[in-house]
């Protein structure tokens, strides 16, 4: 089994928000959604992996117009990837 990068986790969910803050910027969005699904295959923890695909789909309703709790999953998923540093 090999170690769990929580770090580099960290730096992808943050390119992730910031690939956000220009949704309308070509690829970002699609960019963001491989980079969320990039963290739901390497999650160190089934509530890391669900609340990354959680994010992909807010991700897709903001891109529909649809009201979406993006920010919310946002903090949960730093929170959740925060607590699973080994040690």
């Amino acid at each position: 089994m090999r170690p769990i990068d929580v770090d580099g986790s960290l730096a992808r969910l943050k390119e992730v928000e910031e690939l956000l803050n220009f949704p309308t910027v070509r690829g970002h969005v699609e960019r963001a959604c491989k980079l969320a699904l990039g963290l739901a295959r390497s999650a160190p923890n089934p509530a890391v992996a669900n609340l990354a695909m959680e994010l992909m789909t807010e991700i897709d309703k903001q891109q529909l117009g649809r009201a979406n709790r993006l920010g919310e999953v946002l903090s949960k998923l730093r929170g959740a990837l925060q607590d699973s540093r080994p040690g």
